[in-house]
């Protein structure tokens, strides 16, 4: 998976090597957490997968402004480990 595919959206990696990304992750990390679980039933609505694919694809696209300073960071400083760049893309679960 190239880099660019990476800034787009965030990718959930399974242990069997499954890859889901965006909304759907989120909804599967929702369903995950016990608390959080009526937010991934609520993206299983009708409806609330476009809905919630609206709101990620906003916030992934404004993620760097959220916060005041709307730059992307630079990834040259600090030179990262190729182990630590791929955690920063991927987020596991068993």
């Amino acid at each position: 998976m190239d880099e660019a595919a990476l800034r787009e959206e965030m990718k959930l990696l399974h242990a069997d090597g499954r890859v889901v990304g965006g909304v759907d992750a989120w909804a599967m990390l929702f369903r995950s957490v016990w608390w959080l679980w009526p937010f991934g039933a609520l993206l299983g609505l009708p409806g609330g997968r476009w809905l919630g694919g609206v709101g990620y694809r906003w916030v992934a696209r404004n993620r760097y402004c959220l916060g005041g300073n709307c730059k992307l960071p630079d990834r040259h400083q600090g030179e990262q480990s190729q182990n630590h760049s791929r955690h920063s893309a991927f987020l596991e679960l068993p």
